[in-house]
């Protein structure tokens, strides 16, 4: 598992670093892990396409503040809800699987474009989410000090 590109939080570290490379079955939706990603008025969006008019674009950025904020909250799933999951220890390897492969992806369909892919640990959910980092927005997470911060938190970069 490549975390190199990885940033996080003291306490998310320090569990990462406790995972166990034994082997284990990913078994649940498998969609999830490799979804059909497709651009749509500048958003970046997975599963069934959706189309917007310039007025649902404005409509959607002024109610999640920006474009960041629509394609992670569009994109945030749990992963104990489409994986058969054991304990959080699981679901946070298969979100690092997943985060991986979805880097992969994007890096290839959208070579010009960064982006931020979000773990989060919240009480025993993981979760997911990932966004395409534009010059202007607010960094969701505030990159610049994750390592300071509590909590459970990752975030992967990936860069064209």
């Amino acid at each position: 598992m490549d975390i190199k590109d990885i940033r996080c939080t003291k306490d998310m570290k320090t569990k990462i670093y406790k995972l166990e490379e034994s082997d284990f079955k990913i078994s649940g939706n498998r969609e999830k892990i490799w979804p059909d990603f497709y651009e749509e008025k500048g958003f970046i969006l997975f599963g069934e396409k959706m189309t917007f008019t310039d007025s649902d674009v404005k409509r959607i950025v002024r109610a999640n503040y920006d474009m960041a904020g629509f394609e992670s909250s569009f994109s945030e799933f749990n992963i104990g809800d489409y994986f058969d999951v054991e304990n959080p220890e699981e679901a946070l390897r298969i979100a690092l699987i997943i985060s991986e492969i979805w880097g992969c992806k994007l890096r290839n369909m959208f070579p010009c474009y960064a982006f931020r892919i979000i773990i989060a640990i919240e009480d025993e959910d993981v979760n997911l989410r990932y966004y395409r980092h534009r010059d202007g927005e607010m960094e969701l997470f505030g990159d610049d000090d994750i390592e300071d911060r509590d909590g459970f938190a990752a975030i992967r970069y990936v860069d064209p």
